[in-house]
């Protein structure tokens, strides 16, 4: 065996033959899923740290974004999490848009799938599409048996099924919870003062103001360490005076909508149509199912 020492313009062409352009969030998204899939499970900080150290080799790539890029991927469902935030590689999921085209989850990186499914998928960003044709399906069906996948409707891969719908049931839970679940005036401020701001539902939207009074019933801050909470508050209290419950993000926007839809104070869209494209937008965070 011969052995040859490689200079760096060597290794940084080697990595963008394998990978491309390595500051693209597509291929760090490659990258980290390697990462997860190859380790099973492991730490999302160890993640992190180490695909930043793989790239300082051969890119000046921010540890930031690699930080973003993992926490899309995770909400987006590459990836299932547990307490402690440890990263697990996920299933393969083929969610159905239209007759050939599908949306993939999984942990597994696109070079892990056959030739003739892999040279079909492109990224859209850090999401992947698989697009076929009539002779690709017959492949398509015998990868998925391969790696164990499933073909999902959007509706099933959201869980419709499993999920409250944003309504007064939804309220009367939260009460239930809170009757339960209470946590103590003023506990989340143990590092100091928080900037509580309640909700407010009218007719122009829904907004957080600071002085929203003690009629609302969701309020929100920033942690003293940059992260948002959420709590259900006890009525006519606000959560540094009475006992409330603590939400996590996507509770938060189903309390929103179901308040907003309780008090027929809708949330407001608006469609901008242009030529090339036709853009929604909604001044609330969506619940992660709807």
């Amino acid at each position: 065996m011969e052995l040859r020492v490689r200079d760096r313009t060597y290794v940084d062409e080697a990595a963008r033959k394998n990978w491309g352009a390595l500051h693209k969030v597509e291929v760090l998204a490659e990258l980290i899923r390697a990462e997860v899939t190859a380790r099973a499970s492991s730490p999302r900080s160890s993640v992190i740290r180490r695909i930043h150290k793989i790239m300082s080799q051969t890119a000046v790539v921010e540890r930031e974004l690699i930080a973003e890029v993992c926490g899309q991927l995770e909400k987006e469902g590459d990836f299932t999490s547990s307490s402690g935030g440890v990263l697990h590689a996920a299933p393969v999921r083929f969610v159905q848009l239209e007759e050939t085209r599908f949306r993939i989850f999984a942990s597994l990186p696109t070079a892990r799938f056959t030739p003739g499914i892999s040279d079909c998928i492109r990224p859209v960003g850090i999401s992947r599409v698989l697009t076929l044709d009539g002779q690709q399906s017959i492949l398509f069906k015998e990868e998925g048996g391969r790696l164990g996948g499933l073909v999902l409707s959007p509706q099933e891969w959201a869980g419709f099924a499993t999920q409250p719908r944003a309504d007064e049931s939804w309220l009367q839970l939260l009460e239930e919870r809170l009757k339960w679940l209470p946590e103590g005036a003023g506990s989340l401020e143990r590092d100091g003062n928080l900037d509580w701001r309640g909700l407010v539902v009218s007719d122009a939207g829904s907004k957080f103001l600071g002085k929203a009074g003690t009629s609302a019933r969701l309020w929100r801050a920033k942690s003293h360490s940059g992260r948002w909470l959420w709590v259900w508050a006890t009525p006519n209290q606000t959560p540094c005076t009475g006992s409330f419950l603590t939400l996590n993000s996507d509770e938060a926007a189903r309390t929103l909508f179901s308040l907003a839809r309780t008090l027929e104070k809708p949330t407001i869209l608006k469609l901008n149509r242009g030529l090339e494209q036709t853009t929604l937008e909604l001044d609330s965070w969506l619940p992660r199912a709807e």
